[in-house]
């Protein structure tokens, strides 16, 4: 098994994936303006506009680990307790049709 990352590009949009982790960036319907991101493996995803993506490039190294990081709560540096972290789909979220999570 490869655990170098590997992207592919499709009709769809790019999917890239590695032993972590398995996403799919494409444009909403006709609006280049906003990307949709979505987690293959969990059924997740997340559409963006271009200021939330640019508001990433601010991020530090540190702080967008956090965000990948299951043990942390929404806030960063704060670590999520077992109550806190119920791994639902969150306000901005939704579900994927057809992939259970």
């Amino acid at each position: 098994m490869s655990h170098h990352p590997q992207s592919v590009g499709t009709a769809r949009g790019l999917t890239a994936s590695n032993e972590f982790a398995t996403v799919l960036v494409e444009r909403v319907g006709d609006d280049p303006a906003l990307l949709r991101i979505s987690d293959l493996r969990r059924g997740r995803s997340v559409v963006l506009d271009p200021l939330e993506l640019e508001a990433i490039t601010r991020m530090s190294r540190d702080e967008i680990r956090a965000l990948a990081d299951p043990s942390y709560a929404g806030t960063f540096g704060q670590r999520a307790r077992g109550e806190d972290f119920d791994g639902m789909v969150g306000d901005d979220e939704m579900q994927i049709e057809g992939i259970s999570g």
